[in-house]
Order: C-alpha cells, then sequence, then structure tokens
C-alpha cells in the first residue's frame, strides 16, 4: 500500500520544484513600475540608461510613464557624461517637476546608482 503513496508523492514533490523554479525565472524577469528596481540591471550602460529614461518619458511597453523616474536616470546620466545633449534631455525631464517631485527624482536617482554599483555593474563610459 505505501508503494501506492510513494509515486505520487515523488511526482507531486518534482511537479512543485518545477512551478518554484518556474514561477522563480517567470518573476525575476517582471519589471517593477513603480520603483525601477529590476531595471538598473538590465541598463547599467550609459546607452540603456538613455533608452531607460527614453521609456520613462514617453513610456514603453514593459515601463510605465514616470517624470520622477526619468528625471533620476537624466541625473545618473549627467553625472556620467558631458555631452550636451544630455545635459538638455536633462533639463527638459527635469526642469518640469515641481519642488516635491525634484525632491523625490534626486532620492530616486541616489537610490538607483547605490543598486547600479551594488549590482557591480559599471555605468561609467
Amino acid at each position: 500500500m505505501s508503494r501506492l503513496l510513494v509515486a505520487p508523492l515523488i511526482f507531486v514533490c518534482l511537479l512543485c520544484v518545477a512551478f518554484i523554479l518556474f514561477g522563480e525565472r517567470v518573476l525575476s524577469r517582471a519589471p517593477m513600475h513603480s520603483s525601477g528596481a529590476r531595471d538598473h540591471e538590465r541598463f547599467a550602460s550609459l546607452d540603456k540608461q538613455r533608452q531607460l529614461a527614453d521609456c520613462y518619458r514617453k513610456g514603453c511597453v514593459e515601463v510605465r510613464r514616470s517624470a520622477v523616474l526619468s528625471c533620476a536616470w537624466r541625473l545618473i546620466i549627467t553625472e556620467e557624461t558631458h555631452d550636451p545633449s544630455d545635459h538638455a534631455e536633462a533639463a527638459k525631464d527635469c526642469d518640469g517637476l515641481g519642488p516635491k517631485e525634484r525632491s523625490e527624482a534626486e532620492r530616486a536617482k541616489d537610490t538607483l546608482l547605490r543598486r547600479v554599483q551594488a549590482s557591480g555593474s559599471k555605468t561609467h563610459l
């Protein structure tokens, strides 16, 4: 009788492990729209940072519009480059923010920079 229970129990355990591994894989790829926490891992290069800032400005398939996060990424970019076009884009994204939103963008920039640096990714050219 116990042999009849062991085989289905093993099958169920293997199925659970497969679901857990698959779920972890899917969840690790899910974008985090509100905080951008996952985005920093995928967008560590300067060009990718520009693309992400554009997505936060205009909206993209995986990224909801966020003036604060667009400004935050632009502030990160301007710390890395002296390109006038990057500074113009930062002005476009940040100058329209009110004092409260600008403060949020500064805090988001600091948080994103720490996360990028902690992940071991180089954000400099």
